[in-house]
């Protein structure tokens, strides 16, 4: 009897092999780190539209430089900034941890 896909027999008992744990973790942070990089360019990309619309709608200085001064972008606002740095980090702690449990010399 062949043993299923994930796992691997081991005497008479089948047991699940670990890589797909891992897989699945691994794809859980990049989806996390997507999500909050594509609220950043989200973010960039509603500056861009309403310095265009201030700028069409004739707008004085200050009001351009407001809109482009902006010190806070939708990433801040969520208060992610500091979990993407995080998360990435982990993503690459883990590629190498991996890399390490693979062929035992790490990247």
């Amino acid at each position: 009897m062949e043993p299923a896909i994930g796992q691997r027999l081991v005497g008479d008992m089948r047991a699940p092999s670990k890589k797909p744990e891992h897989s699945k973790t691994d794809l859980q942070v990049r989806e996390q780190i997507i999500h909050a990089l594509y609220l950043k360019l989200k973010s960039e990309r509603e500056t861009r539209e309403a310095l265009l619309d201030a700028s069409q709608a004739g707008s004085g200085p200050e009001v351009l430089e407001a809109i482009a001064s902006d010190p806070i972008p939708v990433i801040d606002d969520l208060g992610q900034e500091e979990t993407v740095r995080a998360l990435v980090d982990r993503f690459v702690m883990k590629s190498d941890m991996q890399s390490v449990d693979d062929n035992g010399t790490g990247r």
